[in-house]
């Protein structure tokens, strides 16, 4: 159906937690501590200020909530629009590794139908085989995709502040093969570049602006 087609594309485009392309043989930093649980000064409600997603970290949770109103052009939705009209009222949509969707139909106009979605996204969950380790001040949030390599997020503190950062494929591949060769790829849709760097390594590839995809986040008083 077009109108769901169209919905997960929205939700592709407002999501933090895309398909990097670039993820690491091991969980980062290499000989890095392993934490428990989020620390104490972590955890709480922050919110980010160019949109209304909510960023809520827990002691071992850290989950990412979207709550919009947008307007769905009727003529996205042909011969379907009568049915979404009647079946997304109010239709809580699951898309697996902890993101869902409810959708509310608000109304209509002459061209389009507006609608309220809530979105949650968990963006990170400690536990097994997730591994949270910090490094100079800053946290790596590790989660292991098909059993196989991990795909790493970096969490910086700032004041009243947390910025998540992620890799960007073509970025990130350029910087980190400058740093350390290709350890194995992937090829399906697009192609998966797997690295092993050492501490050393991933030390300069941070230094050298490695995790540049960032969204910033302000703690709620």
């Amino acid at each position: 159906m077009r109108w769901l087609k169209w919905i997960l594309v929205l939700f592709a485009l407002t999501s933090i937690s895309d398909c990097p392309g670039v993820y690491f043989q091991e969980p980062q930093p290499p000989g890095a501590k392993n934490l428990n649980s989020f620390p104490k000064k972590l955890r709480g409600k922050y919110y980010s200020l160019p949109d209304s997603m909510i960023l809520t970290v827990d002691e071992r949770l850290m989950v990412l909530e979207d709550d919009s109103i947008f307007d769905m052009p009727k003529d996205e939705m042909g011969d379907s629009f009568y049915f979404v009209l009647e079946a997304v009222k109010d239709t809580f949509i699951s898309l697996g590794e902890g993101e869902k969707i409810r959708m509310i139909f608000l109304g209509e106009t002459q061209n389009d139908i507006r609608m309220h979605w809530y979105i949650t996204d968990t963006i990170f969950y400690l536990s097994e085989p997730n591994v949270l380790r910090k490094w100079r001040g800053n946290y790596y949030l590790n989660s292991l995709q098909d059993k196989e390599f991990w795909e790493v997020k970096k969490l910086q503190e700032i004041k009243n502040k947390i910025v998540i950062g992620s890799t960007i494929k073509e970025d990130e591949k350029y910087l980190l093969e400058l740093i350390s060769p290709v350890d194995s790829t992937y090829g399906w849709e697009d192609t998966t570049y797997i690295f092993k760097p050492t501490k050393s390594e991933f030390k300069k590839f941070l230094e050298k602006g490695g995790f540049r995809k960032s969204q910033e986040f302000t703690r709620s008083e």
